[in-house]
């Protein structure tokens, strides 16, 4: 009995706090509601329009738009541009250091041996009519000529065909002399009849050069 007393008594005090709940709820939802306090910080005042005054430069639309106009000309049409031409081919270059004058437009290096294009073959024992009377050995003196000229430096000659001999028939160069043209213009070698060193041959022989004149070794005599 005596514990039913004491539930009952909890009960009974629960269902009373709840009732006050309950009432305390209705009361503050009844009860209106403070308005929200007032921004203090006054706004910005708008800001004047300004209106600016500037003197504008009259601008002609016509002269504007196309300030070349005035004397212009029709407009030319050029030809279109032609394609670049195709490079040439370069000619193969054979080396021969330290060449040995054999003849008067004929050299060996090596194993190879190359012969001036052009010239006609001059014997070292060639022997010349000199202006004067009597002979000299023309042959000799211009295969030392030739010597002079290379100089024992290597020869550049342009990949030829292959002539007598198996020797090539080729045109060669030391520095930037023609060797064959070199000994054409100082008549020091007969050019063929036709060939392009023909021109050079003919000018020599008519102002007595190398061949065409005496003996150089003796005094007076044409160099």
């Amino acid at each position: 009995m005596r514990l039913l007393g004491t539930v009952g008594v909890g009960l009974a005090g629960v269902l009373v706090m709840a009732a006050l709940m309950v009432g305390a709820g209705e009361r503050l939802r009844d009860r209106p509601s403070a308005p929200a306090p007032a921004d203090e910080t006054p706004a910005p005042a708008a800001a004047a329009a300004v209106i600016e005054t500037r003197n504008a430069r009259p601008i002609d639309p016509a002269r504007f738009a196309a300030p070349f106009a005035e004397g212009a000309t029709a407009l030319e049409r050029i030809a279109s541009r032609q394609p670049e031409p195709k490079p040439t081919a370069r000619v193969a270059v054979v080396l021969l250091p330290r060449p040995v004058s054999l003849e008067v437009g004929l050299f060996r290096s090596g194993d190879r041996i190359v012969r001036l294009r052009g010239l006609e073959p001059l014997a070292p024992s060639t022997v010349c009519d000199a202006p004067r009377g009597g002979s000299w050995p023309c042959g000799m003196v211009a295969l030392t000529r030739q010597r002079m000229l290379v100089r024992n430096r290597t020869i550049a000659c342009d990949n030829g065909t292959e002539g007598d001999g198996a020797a090539m028939l080729t045109t060669c160069r030391v520095g930037n002399a023609d060797i064959g043209l070199w000994l054409a213009e100082n008549g020091w070698a007969k050019p063929i009849s036709g060939s392009g060193l023909e021109a050079a041959g003919e000018a020599a022989k008519a102002s007595t050069k190398g061949l065409w004149g005496g003996d150089p070794r003796v005094a007076g005599s044409p160099p």
